[in-house]
């Protein structure tokens, strides 16, 4: 026998509710997740892009922040924090998240690209040698690498 804890239970309540399209019951299940485990930081993950196809970019920092709190070892929870961050423009923040998912797990690319944008006005050298390095990481299927690409023939285009 194996035990499943009731936040386990919301939680998976909470995914069956947004795929029905009932996303007030979708967040209420989430939420009662959090109360019966506030270490279960993937309902935390939920909320936050429930809020942010909101629009409420607020709530969803608040959400996220939350989470990294929990699961701070989770590079990708970082890179989309970093994400988030970066679209509230809070370009600091989001350097910091995108730094931490690559300190935390230097093969996963995508936060590689965005560090790399972000810091292109700053430091050119070290945004190439980011993009330089999504390029080395990422599958050759990823349809960001042509962004990549064509964003570094232009960096170098002679004027």
């Amino acid at each position: 026998a194996f035990y499943v804890s009731r936040a386990t239970i919301y939680y998976a309540q909470g995914m069956a509710y947004m795929q029905l399209g009932d996303t007030a019951a979708g967040r209420a299940a989430y939420e009662r997740a959090l109360v019966e485990d506030l270490g279960f930081h993937m309902a935390s993950v939920r909320l936050a892009g429930r809020a942010l196809s909101e629009g409420d970019t607020t709530g969803a920092l608040q959400h996220l922040a939350h989470a990294v709190a929990v699961s701070p070892s989770d590079a990708p929870l970082r890179y989309y924090y970093g994400l988030v961050l970066d679209h509230a423009k809070e370009y600091k923040e989001a350097e910091v998240q995108y730094r931490q998912a690559i300190d935390l797990n230097p093969h996963y690319a995508p936060p590689y690209l965005h560090l790399g944008r972000l810091i292109e006005d700053s430091d050119l050298g070290s945004a190439v040698a980011s993009y330089d390095t999504f390029l080395m990481r990422s599958p050759k299927s990823d349809t960001t690498r042509v962004w990549v690409e064509n964003r570094l023939k232009r960096l170098f285009r002679a004027p």
